[in-house]
């Protein structure tokens, strides 16, 4: 509910296609608003009020910096470090205060974190115009091709396409993103928006998909009994991702897919623990429509299907009942999921499945390295940090875990190598980001070993993962080009590592909590989560004001 206020919030206030992303009149609003709130508050404890209001002016100063330095680039170039000091100062300060006045972990240090997470992600949305960093998107003023023109397309014809879906680029994609983006295109027409300018406005339902998928994933942390500190940890790592950032502003069908997915992990959770017909039919619904997003969502459909089987091999004197949801969520998952593939593989031959292949004489092509090469050589892939796609580059990005790492910092820009400020963040955040995904691989190896959690939980959580990763690593051998190495395919693998990290994380705290050994661990990981989130913040400001538009 918050993240939906939040993103209409945007969608109203701000003016992202402006030159000031916020007008001084709505700034003094939004600064009225707040007051007359914390004037009127009458219950006891104001922390969270008062909280939640200095992280919204913490925003409006990170906008309007960003804003001010921008526009005077040229001229203040020199002075870009001392600012990103200033606002290293300030960002510090305020999360040293959180930090000292949610010492005592509460589920309202969790809502702190969501409070922050979606300041930061307000922040990208409001200064990325639409057409930035994206992939595959078209133009919203042609129907021929991407993402954006699949949109238009639907908008013209008030139709699926009459043709062979695989003659224009994007077209094969299943049609639920694109319906629900075409009707909030027609609602900000009808409101008098330009159609030609309603890009802007798709951002807003990116980040509404964006910061429910973090409250999804603090409700999947609770369903796996984790602490509130483990999933701090978790969601802090997620939260301050600076792809997952970014990924807050993309208008293509991921972020959807990805939010349906972790509704159905949530819901079979739940259902596991509650049982229930509502339960069932929400999981069948939820993995159909993710399926009717991206046909990869049915890639958990493996995890899920365990639970299943074994809630009914432990409830089996009641065949016929579990028989009887098994049917129903077949019911809602089957049609809602299969429905566009079979047609299209019906109508025009469209293989399920179907990828579009860049073949060989692509910029992109890196078939020529092959097997083990693609996973440990790491010759030339770490001169720069940021992605390289040329074939006719000094060298190319081809190692595999590399690129991911690259992905999850700098997504597809190279932006970090424009100044020595943007350098030297995206050069420390970098390493930082390879340190912690390499330490989320072993605590989950600990965390399947040692966390005394229900091995049905861990062995399904396990399967969606290496699921997720190994069709990701076929995909990258399949389809050898740069583009097909991106994090964006594995974003729920990645979530639910962390989440399986922090749980594990847990275990140690609980087995060594009065120990120095412990006491020393937990400095430790709040450091590096304090580091991180910092870290995170100055790199996306300084990527901000780079971005002249």
């Amino acid at each position: 509910m918050i993240a939906a206020v939040a993103a209409l919030a945007v969608d109203l206030l701000f003016a992202q296609d402006a030159v000031n992303k916020i007008s001084a009149g709505n700034t003094v609003l939004v600064l009225g608003i707040l007051i007359a709130a914390n004037l009127v508050a009458f219950w006891s404890d104001r922390r969270l009020l008062q909280t939640g209001s200095m992280i919204v002016v913490w925003l409006l100063a990170l906008i309007w910096s960003a804003v001010i330095v921008r526009q005077n680039y040229g001229s203040w170039s020199e002075y870009v470090g001392v600012a990103t000091i200033g606002v290293g100062v300030v960002t510090l300060v305020l999360f040293s205060f959180v930090g000292y006045k949610y010492h005592h972990m509460t589920e309202d240090s969790i809502l702190v974190l969501l409070m922050a997470a979606l300041a930061m992600r307000i922040f990208y949305v409001v200064m990325t115009q639409a057409h930035i960093y994206q992939n595959d998107i078209g133009v919203l003023w042609s129907p021929l091709g991407g993402h954006l023109g699949y949109v238009r397309y639907l908008l013209d014809n008030q139709a699926l396409p009459d043709f062979d879906p695989t003659t224009r680029h994007q077209f094969y994609q299943p049609p639920l993103h694109y319906f629900i983006t075409a009707l909030w295109v027609k609602l900000h027409t009808f409101f008098g928006v330009l159609l030609e300018a309603t890009d802007e406005n798709i951002q807003v339902l990116s980040l509404f998909y964006s910061m429910a998928s973090l409250g999804i994933l603090n409700k999947i942390g609770i369903r796996l009994k984790m602490s509130v500190r483990g999933r701090f940890a978790a969601l802090s790592v997620i939260a301050f991702l600076p792809y997952d950032i970014m990924m807050s502003a993309t208008i293509n069908n991921d972020l959807l897919m990805t939010l349906l997915v972790l509704l159905c992990i949530y819901f079979t959770l739940k259902w596991y623990q509650e049982s229930g017909l509502v339960n069932i039919l929400l999981m069948g619904i939820t993995i159909g429509c993710a399926m009717m997003t991206k046909i990869s969502g049915v890639l958990i459909a493996p995890g899920v299907a365990i639970i299943m089987l074994v809630k009914a091999w432990n409830n089996r004197q009641q065949w016929k009942r579990y028989l009887g949801q098994f049917m129903m969520f077949g019911l809602a998952a089957f049609p809602l999921g299969l429905w566009y593939p079979l047609k299209c593989l019906l109508q025009y031959g469209v293989p399920l499945g179907y990828v579009p292949n860049m073949g060989t004489d692509s910029s992109q092509y890196i078939g020529i390295y092959t097997g083990v090469r693609r996973i440990l050589d790491i010759r030339n892939q770490l001169v720069e940090l940021c992605m390289h796609w040329e074939l006719s580059d000094p060298y190319i990005d081809y190692n595999i875990p590399v690129s991911l790492v690259k992905f999850a910092v700098f997504g597809e820009g190279s932006y970090y190598l424009l100044n020595k400020t943007v350098k030297g963040l995206g050069t420390g955040i970098f390493w930082l980001t390879a340190v912690i995904m390499m330490a989320v691989v072993v605590l989950c190896v600990v965390w399947l070993i040692k966390k005394n959690l229900s091995w049905t939980y861990k062995i399904s959580i396990a399967v969606m993962v290496l699921v997720i990763m190994v069709s990701y690593v076929k995909f990258c051998y399949m389809y050898p080009h740069v583009c097909t190495m991106h994090i964006r395919y594995v974003m729920v693998a990645v979530y639910l590592s962390i989440v399986a990290a922090a749980s594990a994380l847990d275990h140690f705290r609980d087995g060594k909590r009065d120990s120095t050994a412990g006491r020393r661990g937990r400095i430790v990981v709040r450091v590096i989560i304090f580091v991180y989130a910092v870290l995170s913040v100055l790199l996306n400001w300084n990527m901000e004001i780079l971005l002249q538009s």
